[in-house]
């Protein structure tokens, strides 16, 4: 710590751990002698993951009514390797900020993620108890970096999804967000009109609607909530999708798998060739552990809603079993 004397100019580099992560911060205050405002800047930056936190702007002071002014961002991933890793393309998050007493405005919030943004605005308040509201929405959106750290977290499932059933949830925080999305890339899958809209409350994660169109004029539609207890992390939510013409649903799945440059052969099954038009719809309950996926009450039936189920059942997955489980 350097200071020119003790009403600043004063420079910081620390470290130091916080729940078990290692961190670096670097901190700038000018002179804040009488009531005049001097610029501060604060860079926080963990030692474990390639993480940066950045701020830079200016205080009116340190009594009471406070207010920071300035600019901030986030970044997480880097291009650079490191022992023979890979780079992770970094995800990046820009705002204006001004932070009061008890409140924090973040305006013209951008995030962006391989070359593709979303852009919006956040607000956050810990007058009584603490709470965030966030609104994103664009034109398109590259989640690549963003599924790529995703996969990783859920290469371990002891089922498929099983490692979300363990995200941890902050107790003391509320929190909302909603996103739109005009086209959403994820691995050359393109999902389109999709939204997604959250909400933290008391340590309870729920998805009011996570939904989007694929190919063939499908919708999906995924809803529940993430609660943690004595026993781990449960989800219990629906699911249901409807298809208005499941040639093209078909063809387009069938897509996902081409080699370029291969011979094309006729990939849409027959029955489905003869009637292109053709609509399907699958509802089903949903209940995730750590070591258990089921599809309960699952209805589906070649119409718009399954109310009059062409076939009905249970499936389920059990890591303890280690077997899929079907009934019908």
């Amino acid at each position: 710590v350097m200071a020119a004397s003790l009403l600043g100019p004063v420079r910081a580099n620390l470290k130091l751990t916080a729940n078990d992560i290692p961190l670096a911060l670097r901190l700038a205050v000018g002179n804040f002698a009488g009531s005049k405002a001097f610029p501060v800047t604060a860079e926080l930056q963990t030692l474990s993951q390639p993480a940066k936190l950045l701020f830079s702007g200016v205080s009116t002071g340190l009594s009471s009514g406070v207010r920071l002014d300035g600019t901030g961002s986030f970044e997480f991933g880097t291009t650079k390797t490191e022992d023979g890793q890979k780079p992770k393309a970094p995800l990046r998050i820009e705002s204006g900020v001004t932070v009061g007493d008890d409140t924090a405005t973040f305006r013209n919030l951008v995030v962006a993620m391989a070359g593709t943004t979303l852009k919006g605005n956040a607000q956050a308040q810990w007058r009584k108890r603490p709470s965030v509201d966030v609104s994103l929405d664009g034109e398109a959106l590259t989640l690549d970096p963003l599924a790529d750290r995703i996969g990783e977290f859920l290469s371990g499932s002891k089922v498929p999804f099983g490692s979300f059933a363990t995200l941890p949830m902050p107790e003391g925080v509320d929190a909302r967000a909603n996103v739109k999305v005009g086209g959403l890339l994820i691995h050359d899958v393109l999902v389109r009109d999709a939204s997604l809209s959250l909400a933290l409350d008391d340590g309870t994660l729920s998805i009011e609607r996570a939904a989007g169109d694929i190919g063939g004029g499908t919708q999906l539609e995924l809803s529940g909530a993430l609660t943690h207890g004595a026993s781990g992390g449960r989800f219990y939510g629906k699911l249901k999708a409807t298809s208005r013409n499941m040639g093209a649903l078909a063809s387009w799945l069938e897509s996902m798998g081409e080699v370029p440059g291969a011979k094309e052969e006729q990939s849409v099954p027959p029955a489905l060739a003869k009637e292109p038009n053709r609509t399907f719809s699958v509802s089903s309950k949903v209940q995730l552990t750590e070591d258990n996926l089921a599809f309960n009450g699952l209805a589906a039936a070649y119409a718009l809603t399954p109310d009059a189920a062409d076939i009905s059942g249970d499936i389920a997955f059990n890591s303890r079993e280690g077997r899929l489980v079907l009934r019908s």
